[in-house]
């Protein structure tokens, strides 16, 4: 019994991964590359809802894939009730910040171009 429910979950958390992961990929693809600005407040924003997700809200494994979807020149720093994820933007850095609520509390995304 311990086991298949075991499998089921972790079928369900790699659906949810394979989700999420898509739709912010197809959110990255379809978002207009002419504001840099706008471009990192959709990246912001769009990671901030995902990370509000239920299922990935609880999973370290699930936060850690989806920002890796972000573009590899795109920093971030993510800020959870009980936990943080990356290092603090530099000083000087130019940010742009989402926050979205969560039953625990809210979260915070902030990137930054490097």
């Amino acid at each position: 019994m311990t086991r298949t429910r075991l499998a089921v979950l972790g079928i369900e958390l790699i659906v949810g991964l394979m989700l999420i992961t898509s739709v912010l990929a197809g959110l990255i693809v379809l978002s207009s590359g002419g504001d840099e600005s706008g471009q990192l407040e959709q990246y912001a924003a769009d990671t901030a809802a995902i990370m509000a997700d239920p299922v990935v809200y609880s999973s370290p494994e699930q936060q850690t894939a989806v920002l890796q979807t972000l573009p590899a020149d795109v920093e971030y720093y993510v800020v959870f009730p009980e936990r943080t994820i990356g290092a603090p933007p530099p000083e000087q850095q130019a940010t742009v910040t989402a926050t979205r609520t969560h039953p625990n509390g809210s979260i915070q995304v902030t990137v930054w171009e490097t």
